[in-house]
């Protein structure tokens, strides 16, 4: 069965338009080639030391109702809101 080309245009513009995106896509990821400029961004950067423990430990420990149950209590202050 032979469709009429009124029902099947808009269908085979569609696809042209998305074969000519893909193929200028490709034109354009496929001419470039990425390369790490040390002379530009300058060397690495020195790691930092590891965090270390608060200094202070907290005064009051918080174990009941709902913190009892999750691990961060701040999920249930952002969750909340």
């Amino acid at each position: 069965e032979t469709l009429p080309e009124s029902q099947v245009k808009a269908e085979i513009t569609r696809d042209i338009s998305q074969q000519k995106f893909r193929d200028a896509i490709q034109a354009v990821t496929g001419s470039t080639h990425p390369e790490f400029n040390e002379q530009y961004f300058g060397p690495g950067m020195a790691a930092k030391p590891p965090a270390t423990a608060p200094v202070f430990p907290t005064r009051h420990l918080v174990i009941t109702r709902l913190y009892h149950h999750v691990r961060n209590p701040m999920y249930v202050g952002v969750c909340s809101s």
